[in-house]
């Protein structure tokens, strides 16, 4: 919130009124409603012992973004601030403050780390047509430094409705499997046109070689009567069996933070 502040003070300065409309739009669409109103739902209605502090950091970032946006959108502003806080007019209030104190960047990238997992729990479930709110019973999370993600486990939890997060040191004992593959017919069906069928058979005739031969080489070449057909794996659509210990799993990587999430497919 304060770097936003920052950012939004010095575009105002300069008259890039709508660099800092973006910035607004970006922080509160995306950061503050998408993730941080959905992550702490859990502590308000569950009464948690950190619910004050949850609320107490959704009425500042209310109070601030309506100030910013006040020049913006004057009526609104005026309305949901007097709902917000009361008192006297928006228009008369101080423009916030920069509290550079308060600009943590460990806490920053905890909170990256929580969104990234939240997102891809969320994908997994919209993915199988469950309900956001639907449970689930357990999430492994390999990371090569464990201790880095126990302040956010919580929230994951409490989130996304998982029972319980086991997580566990290195690298997943994967096993792989490429049980199909096929043309991605959007992105190479004009350019191979009739050869399509035929190239799709050759494909079908060896999934796994395939598979292993794109990972090596970065494309793969198919003879198809005189002519000589080199895809890539943008070209191809995999469809892949992972297990970990004859158990059927979901996996998704995130490695911009070094984590491997696993699921077991149901």
């Amino acid at each position: 919130l304060n770097k936003l502040v920052a950012r939004v003070t010095e575009q105002m300065e300069e008259f890039q009124f709508n660099e800092a409309l973006r910035a607004l739009h970006s922080f509160l669409w995306q950061e503050f409603c998408d993730m941080y109103i959905e992550e702490v739902k859990y502590r308000l209605y569950r009464k948690d012992p950190s619910a004050q502090a949850a609320g107490f950091t959704l009425r500042e970032v209310m109070v601030k973004s309506l100030k910013m946006l006040a020049p913006f959108f004057p009526h609104f502003a005026e309305e949901a601030y007097q709902y917000v806080e009361g008192g006297g007019s928006i228009h008369l209030s101080s423009w916030p403050a920069v509290e550079g104190e308060y600009i943590d960047e460990k806490s920053e990238r905890l909170g990256e780390m929580l969104n990234s997992i939240v997102s891809a729990l969320r994908k997994f479930k919209s993915e199988r047509g469950m309900a956001l709110n639907h449970p689930i019973p357990k999430l492994q999370i390999y990371t090569s430094e464990p201790e880095s993600i126990l302040e956010i486990v919580e929230d994951v939890k409490g989130t996304m409705q998982v029972g319980e997060v086991e997580i566990l040191a290195g690298r997943p004992p994967l096993k792989e499997r490429v049980l199909e593959v096929r043309l991605n017919l959007p992105r190479v069906g004009p350019r191979l046109k009739k050869m399509v069928g035929e190239v799709q058979k050759l494909l079908a005739e060896r999934p796994g070689e395939v598979w292993e031969d794109l990972k090596r080489e970065g494309t793969i070449s198919l003879r198809v009567g005189a002519e000589t057909i080199t895809l890539s794996q943008e070209d191809l659509i995999f469809v892949r069996e992972t297990k970990v210990e004859e158990t059927r799993v979901w996996v998704e990587e995130l490695p911009e933070f070094g984590l491997t999430l696993i699921l077991p497919e149901s």
